[in-house]
């Protein structure tokens, strides 16, 4: 989506600033009506944007895997516990997300973290998605 304000102290001003966006071609817009000479321009004021709408913050709720990342990281298996966490949070979040946390382990992909590692990167995945901005539906 592309949007564009055109500020304009007239119907004269606006024509002619519309003529120049579609590069004069304005002959389906309604003639200007003059306006009167005498009258001063008068300030523009514009309003604030309007705030979006606050979401709530969802709740992340730790799984066994994050549980079990913070007490003992040689159990985790990648195939079950790191690497659908790295998926969902792809999918939930976006890949810059799950990419900004592996740029923190020295890696390009979650399989090149070392094993020793995994309960860190379970966990830096959580905090990441606790504090990102789930993606459209």
């Amino acid at each position: 989506m592309i949007t564009l304000t055109v500020t304009a102290d007239n119907a004269a001003d606006l024509r002619t600033q519309l003529a120049a966006i579609l590069g004069g071609s304005v002959s389906a817009l309604p003639a200007a009506e003059a306006a009167p000479a005498a009258e001063a321009p008068k300030p523009t004021t514009r309003k604030a944007p309007a705030k979006a709408e606050e979401k709530p913050v969802e709740q992340v709720q730790e799984t066994p895997a994050v549980e079990q990342a913070k007490g003992s990281p040689d159990k985790l298996d990648f195939n079950t516990d790191v690497a659908p966490l790295v998926v969902s949070t792809v999918e939930t979040y976006g890949k810059p997300v799950v990419v900004e946390v592996l740029t923190q382990f020295g890696v390009a992909k979650a399989s090149e973290v070392p094993e020793a590692q995994w309960g860190e990167l379970i966990a830096a995945l959580t905090d990441a998605a606790a504090n990102a901005t789930p993606l459209a539906a």
